[in-house]
């Protein structure tokens, strides 16, 4: 029976850079695989445009591994019953693979594998895939960590192998196989490593000099951001390879994504050590504070809020698969204080929408645009505020609410200001073209102030909050740090996260 190693292909779609392949093929003969994981795509948090990225990202990985006389071997199923496939025919040394900070699906699928290998006799091989470091008990020296993670000399694609063992490869399957909801996304970027460092280049090329003055605005975002994060969460692109090539250009906005990076791992390193926080809030006086309202969180879904901003980047991402970090955070910050819905179901539906979905920033910034972390300041964005200030002609809005197209710029923020100064024009009826806002976002805010200010002022909420501080807050900018003064806490103010 022939000897063999096992590559498992998970959210590391790449030849290059990658540590764990090569550490396989040194060891003997290799045959890579990836898994369609049937029961992982029935989940609420994916969707059939993260699969059609990825599934164009496994073309292009394949290609790759032909040219260094590799096959992609595409099994539909789970990954213990595949080694048993695999077993059946050889003697499996090793499974190598990267480590994967996922949702509590992929958590409880590596417990229930190491089991199985450990009982099996098969050395399974983990390595790092971000700056992420399993089993850390403390932040102290976190940053030093990542940085020489990061400082790292990359990994050249491996040599080409000298024994290939032919064996049939499935299809690929579509959403459709897969039973996924017809989910229309039609300005989504493609998938694949390729793709990624055309993008890489002409960033790097013709945009790092105004990428910082291009990141709020979904006006500028689209084209003045990398538009790296899908290639970064499915692993096309290794994120040492680009904060390297980032720094070599020594151009003006280098520092700035280069931080960005740097918090994309801050932000995963929470949920890789505390995995409860995918559903449950940092601060247990948090829990259960909001309720559930399926009109409320359908008509934010959809882009039917009435609040003509909150509409426009909604439809936005709902064709993109992606939009700039502060309209996501202004999203949900609507969702959690205005609509007051709770961040796990608003947090599913977003989910659902990125392409570039990675739950540990995810699970981690839905929670901390809706106040639960406890160590981070408040932020309730004023959505109509946020319209005026980066979208000032109503530009983006018109591209998306076409409903109010023909509108005067005076009113293009405010719709149901019209019927004030309207005579004889009747063409825009709020309630019938357009919706009128489902809830006042002034009034609602402050409802929302007032219900954490009760809370926050509560025994003990100060307390707990420390200890999360000190568990997870960043040692790099903690400019402040939470005081035991129930009326005037200094929360800690993260940075935030924009690709």
């Amino acid at each position: 029976m022939e000897t063999i190693n096992l590559y498992w292909f998970k959210k590391d779609l790449r030849t290059y850079d990658n540590q764990a392949l090569n550490e396989a093929l040194k060891l003997g003969n290799v045959i890579p695989i990836f898994v369609v994981e049937t029961d992982l795509w029935k989940l609420p948090d994916h969707s059939s445009r993260q699969w059609e990225f990825v599934r164009e990202s496994l073309i292009d990985l394949n290609k790759s591994l032909n040219d260094i006389g590799l096959k992609l071997i595409i099994r539909v199923g789970n990954i213990e019953d595949v080694i048993k496939e695999f077993m059946e025919r050889f003697h499996i040394k090793g499974l190598y693979s990267h480590e994967e900070t996922g949702n509590e699906w992929t958590f409880k699928r590596d417990a229930s594998l190491r089991n199985f290998t450990k009982n099996k006799c098969i050395n399974w091989n983990e390595y790092r895939q971000f700056g992420v470091f399993r089993g850390l008990k403390t932040r102290k020296k976190w940053s030093q960590k990542w940085e020489q993670h990061m400082s790292q000399e990359l990994i050249n694609n491996p040599k080409k192998v000298n024994h290939f063992i032919n064996i049939a490869s499935h299809r690929l399957p579509s959403s459709k196989s897969l039973n996924l909801n017809v989910d229309k996304c039609i300005h989504r970027i493609q998938g694949g490593r390729s793709q990624g460092l055309n993008r890489l280049n002409e960033f790097l090329k013709y945009k790092l000099d105004n990428y910082q003055y291009s990141l709020s605005s979904p006006l500028k975002a689209f084209d003045g951001c990398s538009r790296l994060s899908p290639y970064l969460t499915w692993g096309c692109l290794s994120i040492r390879e680009v904060v390297q090539a980032i720094r070599k250009t020594k151009k003006s906005g280098s520092k700035a994504i280069d931080s960005r990076l740097h918090w994309h791992c801050h932000f995963i390193q929470k949920l890789e050590s505390e995995p409860e926080l995918e559903n449950r809030e940092y601060h247990p006086q948090m829990s259960g504070i909001r309720n559930s309202n399926t009109i409320f969180l359908e008509a934010w879904s959809q882009g039917l809020t009435g609040i003509p901003f909150i509409d426009a980047c909604m439809r936005s991402l709902n064709n993109h698969g992606w939009i700039n970090f502060r309209m996501r955070a202004m999203l949900m910050s609507f969702a959690s204080y205005q609509l007051w819905l709770p961040w796990q179901e608003s947090g599913l539906c977003l989910a659902r929408k990125f392409i570039d979905y990675e739950p540990g920033i995810h699970w981690t910034q839905c929670q901390m645009q809706s106040g639960t972390t406890a160590i981070n300041t408040i932020r309730i964005y004023n959505p109509i505020k946020q319209g005026y200030d980066h979208d000032p002609q109503g530009v983006f809005i018109r591209a998306w609410v076409k409903e109010l197209h023909g509108l005067p710029i005076k009113f293009i923020h405010e719709p149901w200001e019209i019927d004030l100064f309207r005579q004889n024009d009747s063409s825009l009826v709020l309630g019938k073209n357009y919706p009128l806002p489902i809830v006042d976002p002034f009034v609602s805010a402050k409802t929302a102030r007032a219900k954490l200010k009760e809370i926050r002022n509560k025994p003990g909420f100060i307390d707990i909050a420390n200890s999360i501080l000190e568990k997870h807050g960043s040692r790099k900018r903690r400019a402040s740090k939470l005081k035991k003064n129930k009326n005037n806490p200094k929360l800690h103010d993260q940075l935030t996260l924009n690709f």
